[in-house]
């Protein structure tokens, strides 16, 4: 995944993550265009390109196995509690995804693991 791809799924403007990461927002539009210069510079995007992106790439291969898994089972199997339980799972998985900042993806993860202990 390039960094236009990574900030357009995670709805962050060159001017944000520029923030997040410390160089100017001149530095991310150079750098989505392949003209960027300055090493250093081009080594920060590229840490964070790559730290953020391995974090979303595994929490997408947990969502489709969890995902496949679910559908593999018949929903006659669970009492209507177990059903909401599956579902709010889902959606704490679908929330995971969007989430845009680490503070909002580990509350979140917190939440899936309470969920997971009671269920």
């Amino acid at each position: 995944m390039d960094l236009k791809q990574y900030r357009e799924i995670n709805n962050i403007t060159q001017i944000d993550l520029a923030n997040k990461i410390g160089v100017s927002s001149s530095s991310i539009s150079q750098y989505e265009r392949g003209t960027i210069t300055d090493n250093a510079v081009k080594r920060l995007i590229d840490n964070y390109l790559e730290q953020n992106t391995k974090q979303d790439e595994s929490i997408t291969i947990i969502s489709s196995e969890y995902n496949s898994e679910v559908q593999q089972l018949t929903f006659n199997e669970y009492s209507e509690i177990e059903l909401t339980q599956i579902k709010y799972i889902d959606l704490l998985a679908s929330e995971l995804l969007k989430a845009k900042d680490m503070d909002s993806k580990k509350a979140i993860i917190d939440r899936l693991n309470k969920t997971i202990e009671v269920f």
